[in-house]
């Protein structure tokens, strides 16, 4: 029992960073307005998940360091590897799920499939980009059987 709430704290800093940026997006935009239409509403969820994914993204690398105040404040270093491996597919999952959950919100409220992104925008062309560089990088680290300091460098990306 003491190791679990041992993990504890650690467990909630990381639902309480990865739920932090949703709060001010919706602070930003209103409580109210991602339930307009149930379009708004999946386009919103898609926001919403790349929020909360780009921060855990952005934790990971902390995770995996092998720091003595991490091991105290997760229970362990190897429930810090767990929590960092998890993390890794959590926010991979959260962000390739946003411009899918964005067309269809979009596609609900009206839009033709045909113009549901811009693809003329620098922001959606950058996203793109984005979003290969993610997928190969995360198949290199999850699916590929290379050398360890191959793995390592692969993550440095």
């Amino acid at each position: 029992m003491a190791i679990k709430l041992q993990k504890l704290p650690g467990n909630l800093t990381l639902v309480f960073l990865s739920v932090f940026p949703v709060i001010l997006w919706l602070l930003s935009v209103g409580f109210d307005a991602p339930f307009e239409s149930l379009g708004t509403f999946i386009a919103s969820l898609g926001k919403a998940g790349a929020l909360s994914g780009l921060t855990l993204y952005c934790i990971n690398p902390v995770l995996s360091m092998r720091h003595r105040w991490l091991e105290f404040y997760f229970g362990g270093l190897n429930n810090v590897y767990k929590l960092h491996k998890n993390i890794g597919k959590t926010s991979f999952v959260l962000i390739l799920a946003h411009p899918f959950l964005l067309g269809l919100g979009r596609y609900i409220n009206g839009k033709s499939v045909t113009i549901i992104w811009d693809w003329s925008g620098l922001l959606v062309i950058t996203g793109i980009v984005a979003l290969v560089f993610l997928i190969f990088t995360t198949a290199m680290s999850i699916y590929s059987h290379i050398k360890h300091q191959n793995w390592v460098n692969v993550h440095k990306l």
